[in-house]
């Protein structure tokens, strides 16, 4: 039971629970409990939206870090990369400066996919009690404005705006693409 089974993460490599795992009945509960649901990047893999994960960046990177032939045969490095976090990788980016625009560049998308889709439907019909994300891209936010949702938290600012009424609420946790200044991108920031 996750957290009450009110909690599932719905990431790129990891799933708290299997829906294959769980019975009818056990999902009809997890449904009417109106679950707050965390989504990772994974979500944001499919077309049109096509972003890459934190992993995948970790991937990408170690290629373009160890491109050459004699860490070719170091494949328990490449391995491990899988398990540093994107934050971890950006801890150690030698210039931290330019970190909020590249990482602004690289996720400022809007194009959603049905997943964001169906999930921007269920907190709107009420079916979940809030999603939170720590997604820089711009995807739910877009399939939740055409759906006429408004309330979305990125920082200590809107939690005001919303502090009475939390249900229903998008949040996300590291910043959004859109406004630089409210990413978290280091452990150090976490």
């Amino acid at each position: 039971r996750c957290f009450e089974k009110r909690f599932f993460y719905l990431g790129s490599s990891i799933l708290m629970r299997s829906i294959n795992d769980i019975d009818f009945l056990e999902k009809q509960e997890i449904l009417d409990s109106k679950p707050v649901v965390l989504i990772g990047s994974g979500i944001s893999l499919f077309h049109p939206t096509s972003l890459m994960s934190g992993i995948g960046f970790c991937e990408k990177l170690y290629a373009y870090i160890f491109f050459e032939d004699e860490f070719k045969e170091a494949k328990w490095l490449e391995e491990e990369i899988v398990n540093i976090p994107f934050e971890a990788f950006m801890e150690c980016f030698p210039h931290k400066e330019k970190l909020p625009q590249l990482i602004s560049k690289m996720f400022l998308k809007e194009a959603y996919n049905v997943f964001h889709e169906l999930f921007a439907q269920n907190l709107l019909n009420g079916n979940f009690q809030s999603i939170i994300t720590p997604n820089y891209d711009l995807a739910f936010d877009r399939a939740l404005a055409d759906l006429g949702h408004t309330k979305s938290i990125v920082g200590q600012e809107d939690v005001q705006k919303f502090n009475r009424n939390l249900g229903g609420v998008y949040f996300k946790i590291h910043g959004t693409a859109d406004k630089e200044n409210t990413l978290t991108y280091t452990l150090t920031q976490e």
